[in-house]
């Protein structure tokens, strides 16, 4: 109907359906600062336990993980620092902000100081990403580098609602995440079983004899993983295992030959963080 009786605009119902709205400027979340842990600390702390008495009660692998993990975490709650984090989405240095109240300040008032301010801050803006960006260079960290290039660069965007076949539409992100399966399935090629021939590269008498997983070896594989903090699924980021390589070696050189024995590997491994692209 018309707003009013005197009135040809005629009202619209209507719903918009969204992701949920930026979180308020006071909200705050805690994470995990592996950079400042106590890694001298935890790895005392994991080189003191009898890791044969704790596996002693263990008959999968997944038992044996369990318990490393446990340790891990253990670890992580006593010496690695809780920090506090605010969930603004962007940060304005102070003197910035201070201009930017004179910009507003002067826009009805007077003209020639707003223009003033205006140009005032147009300046500083660009001078502090300048710095930014100049610090960024100077760590010479590439992790760092590709991270503020890639949030220059990538699109963040969420998913949209999808309309599936029936008409009803997809909102929560597992209905999208099987929506867009289910299409990636349908034009998928099915497996006729049938192998095609390929040239052997090796002997065919050729066989895996055993494999054994030193302390040495595994200490060495730690020690080649990147410095990053990258989250995980379970929560382990590369520079946490690097730091303490001395004292989980000999559980995980212990877990990787049991796993090679049975042929199988913990579920936990099998988790990974899977992002469909859509256009």
């Amino acid at each position: 109907e018309p707003f009013s009786s005197s009135c040809d605009h005629a009202s619209i119902d209507f719903q918009i359906i969204c992701p949920n709205s930026a979180p308020s400027s006071g909200s705050c979340s805690y994470f995990y600062d592996f950079r400042h842990a106590d890694y001298s600390a935890i790895i005392q702390h994991v080189s003191d336990i009898d890791w044969l008495l704790l596996f002693n009660t263990c008959s999968t692998v997944d038992d044996v993980w369990n318990k490393i993990e446990g340790v891990l975490r253990e670890s992580i709650a006593q010496f690695v620092p809780l920090r506090k984090v605010s969930l603004k989405k962007y940060s304005i240095p102070r003197h910035i902000r201070a201009i930017l109240q004179k910009k507003k300040k002067w826009y009805h008032v007077n003209k020639s100081l707003y223009r003033k301010f205006a140009k005032e801050y147009d300046f500083a803006v660009q001078a502090y990403l300048a710095s930014k960006e100049l610090r960024v260079v100077n760590s010479r960290n590439l992790s760092y580098f590709y991270s503020y290039a890639n949030s220059k660069l990538k699109n963040i965007a969420v998913i949209p609602p999808l309309a599936r076949s029936d008409g009803s539409i997809a909102t929560s992100d597992s209905d999208k995440c099987g929506l867009l399966n289910q299409f990636f399935v349908s034009v998928f090629t099915v497996d006729d079983g049938i192998l095609p021939s390929l040239a052997h590269r090796n002997p065919v008498a050729a066989s895996l004899g055993s494999v054994t997983f030193t302390y040495d070896r595994v200490f060495r594989a730690l020690m080649k993983l990147p410095l990053k903090y990258s989250k995980t699924p379970d929560n382990l980021p590369a520079i946490f295992l690097k730091s303490i390589a001395g004292g989980i070696a000999f559980p995980l050189s212990y877990l990787f030959n049991m796993s090679m024995k049975c042929g199988r590997v913990p579920s936990d491994w099998k988790i990974a963080y899977v992002c469909p692209i859509f256009n």
